[in-house]
């Protein structure tokens, strides 16, 4: 029942290095976590934004409780190198997401994939921001736990 190509199974890392176009996407933390929060935090049992960054995102041991809150370097470099042929931003994910389909060769129209648009209807259209969940205290627990992710992608709050 695997749908997962026996060919897989043989790739190497150099493989990939080397003759694959590898890609992904990043965003700010800062609104990364509001995000996870706004839709996941309730599941995990955060009573409030605050509570959600200082018991729900690492446990005791200060590793991540969920694949959602990792930060992105982990999925761009190993040792310190970055093996991504390209990093795209959720800020300018369609744009982005059209270099994406015509480095793949997707230029024609029967091809091209477009994006759908899933999300809260007041975040898309801009009524509040992350910035409002904030304080100078939760900055700091974001800012530590995602330092490597603000350095290496230019973020900022």
């Amino acid at each position: 029942f695997n749908k997962v190509p026996k060919w897989i199974d043989n790739l190497t890392d150099d493989d990939i290095k080397h003759n694959y176009f590898v890609f992904t996407f990043v965003r700010n933390p800062f609104e990364k976590i509001v995000s996870c929060y706004r839709y996941l935090g309730e599941l995990v049992g955060a009573t409030s934004f605050e509570n959600f960054l200082e018991d729900k995102l690492l446990d005791n041991d200060g590793y991540f409780t969920n694949g959602h809150w990792l930060p992105y370097h982990y999925y761009v470099e190993c040792d310190g190198e970055i093996f991504t042929d390209f990093i795209g931003r959720f800020e300018n994910l369609h744009h982005d997401w059209d270099f994406i389909q015509d480095k793949l060769s997707l230029s024609n129209p029967w091809n091209r994939v477009i994006l759908p648009h899933l999300g809260e209807t007041e975040w898309a259209q801009g009524n509040y921001s992350y910035r409002d969940y904030y304080t100078d205290y939760t900055i700091d627990i974001v800012s530590d736990i995602y330092r490597r992710d603000l350095e290496l992608f230019g973020y900022s709050f």
